[in-house]
């Protein structure tokens, strides 16, 4: 029986293989894409890891953020019991889930949404909120912002995967759009040592070890 306290069971990942001392992974991957310009932009990224059971836990974006610009919320917990009830925020946009819940049986859940179009918010002026039906154990949450995608169908492809081994992999999926965001986390039982071939890393949590990452891609079928 693994001990709660090692909960870092499944990083969710978006596309990518990462690399990580994992002795269990729980993988999501969302690709998010379809751009609205030729650039895309990372702009932030914060995360809350609280070691005890919560039913809500709150992530402020503590810079800025741009009317149309896209939030990534990963939300990751360490049983299989908990569910997720609401993604929000102060502002009032609207959380849509792009992937999962991906669950390993008795050990941990993960899943992400995203919310395009944003409303701006000044700095410290937004905080996502998750809700869960019972208090989850050692909730990982994640949040990033991004720029430069599309304000109406942002969402592309998706995969997921959960598993065993000692790297992270949420498996392989073609982009259908020539500038695509790609996205990935994964929640571990050990710790992540670093991103994907090709990703960059955004944070990996503490004390919990689990990563957001992302890269760009412009070309079909990456």
């Amino acid at each position: 029986m693994i001990s709660p306290r090692h909960r870092n069971l499944s990083r969710l990942q978006l596309l990518v293989s990462q690399f990580s001392t994992l002795s269990l992974s729980l993988l999501l991957g969302a690709s998010v894409g379809h751009a609205q310009s030729s650039t895309i932009a990372y702009v932030q990224s914060n995360y809350a890891a609280p070691q005890t059971p919560q039913t809500t836990v709150a992530v402020p974006y503590t810079a800025a953020q741009t009317a149309g610009n896209l939030n990534v919320v990963v939300v990751g917990w360490n049983d299989s019991t908990a569910q997720v009830q609401t993604v929000t925020d102060t502002r009032g946009n609207v959380y849509v889930l792009a992937v999962g819940p991906t669950v390993q049986t008795g050990t941990a859940t993960q899943a992400i949404y995203y919310a395009k179009n944003i409303a701006a918010a000044a700095a410290n002026g937004n905080t996502v909120t998750v809700t869960f039906n019972v208090a989850a154990n050692f909730p990982d949450i994640r949040i990033a912002a991004y720029s430069g995608l599309d304000p109406v169908n942002p969402l592309d492809v998706v995969v997921a995967a959960a598993g065993s081994s000692t790297t992270s992999n949420s498996g392989a999926v073609t982009t259908t759009n020539a500038n695509d965001l790609l996205v990935a986390a994964n929640l571990v039982q050990t710790q992540t040592t670093g991103p994907g071939t090709g990703y960059t890393q955004r944070l990996i949590t503490n004390p919990d070890s689990d990563i957001l990452e992302d890269r760009v891609v412009t070309a079909i079928a990456s």
